[in-house]
């Protein structure tokens, strides 16, 4: 009866003994609450890129990398970026802009800035190999190109990179002209070729499907001979435009005379027209005769001469003792003519 009433002081308190194990648990778990969302506004404020910059600068703190910053929009334009990036793709977005920030310098905000969408520049750096992703930071920060780039990349991701990165200033162009075909042309032009293909890209994306189809299909068929036609072609007939729909058509009625060397000229009045060489059979004979038969022929061509004189010498020879034959038998005759006759 005793130790029953001894419990029961503790057998009332009970509850308030279980409330205040849950209230502490909940005091113990707060702060561990308050640093998770701690990190995640440090994060959303761009306070983890810009600790990443100020290591890459050599800074002590974040307050000492405000010229640096300044002509990228100042720590205010890389709190909104990391905010862009928190909205897109959340604390993992952000960590990677500042991992490439802490890596590349700040060409990294400016790259990003450039583009409306940040997470497919991300995800097209990512699959880029480690050796090209700082050129391809720097093609994306560049103010004539970045803005161009970063919409090329946002459509056809990591392939679009490697074209401006093959072709600096050029293989952007190619891209945004031509699309998927610019990006296979770019893999398989050297610099010089990309740089005269530009030149015509959007001309040739302006033709017909049909007559597009064709040229591209010349281009692959055999890239050097028809870069080669177009180079040409700016060089001989300045202020034409090669891939208008008449000259077009003539290209693609005679693609072997085109790739063999043929060219088209614009008449007085404005026609396009083939210049007018031999077939494709008589160029391959001609450029034989260049190759081979003319340095023979370099070799060769005393001895002809030798070999020709001395026939003409011979025949000469043989002209004169057959005449001096002839002029004897004919003195014989005489002298017989003049013998009495018995």
């Amino acid at each position: 009866m005793n130790s029953v009433k001894h419990n029961e002081p503790y057998m009332n308190r009970r509850p308030y003994i279980v409330l205040g194990w849950m209230l502490f648990a909940s005091i113990a778990l707060l702060p561990c609450d308050v640093r998770a969302q701690g990190g995640a506004v440090a994060r959303e404020t761009g306070e983890v890129i810009l600790k990443s910059l100020s290591k890459y600068l050599g800074k002590s703190g974040t307050k000492e990398i405000g010229a640096e910053l300044a002509e990228f929009g100042g720590e205010a334009a890389v709190r909104q970026l990391a905010k862009k990036a928190m909205q897109e793709g959340g604390e993992e977005a952000v960590e990677q802009i500042a991992k490439s920030a802490g890596k590349y310098g700040p060409e990294t905000i400016r790259a990003l800035q450039h583009s409306d969408n940040v997470l497919p520049i991300l995800k097209s750096l990512d699959e880029l190999p480690e050796a090209s992703i700082e050129t391809a930071i720097r093609r994306l920060a560049a103010d004539r190109t970045g803005q161009e780039l970063s919409k090329n990349v946002a459509r056809y991701g990591a392939k679009a990179l490697q074209a401006e990165i093959s072709h600096p200033g050029v293989g952007t162009s190619l891209v945004t002209a031509l699309g998927d075909d610019g990006i296979e042309l770019a893999g398989r032009l050297t610099s010089d070729e990309a740089i005269t293909l530009a030149r015509h890209a959007g001309d040739i994306a302006k033709l017909p499907q049909a007559e597009k189809a064709g040229v591209l299909a010349l281009i692959r068929q055999d890239t050097k001979s028809m870069i080669g036609f177009m180079g040409r072609f700016i060089e001989k007939n300045p202020g034409y435009t090669l891939f208008a729909v008449g000259t077009t058509t003539v290209i693609l009625a005679e693609p072997d005379r085109i790739l063999g060397g043929d060219e088209v000229v614009i008449d007085e009045n404005g026609i396009p027209r083939l210049m007018s060489k031999p077939g494709l059979a008589g160029r391959v004979l001609d450029q034989a005769g260049q190759s081979i038969v003319r340095p023979i022929m370099w070799y060769l061509a005393p001895v002809v001469v030798v070999m020709v004189g001395g026939w003409l010498s011979i025949k000469v020879w043989y002209a004169y003792q057959s005449s001096k034959l002839a002029l004897e038998k004919k003195r014989a005759k005489l002298d017989r003519s003049d013998l009495p006759s018995s």
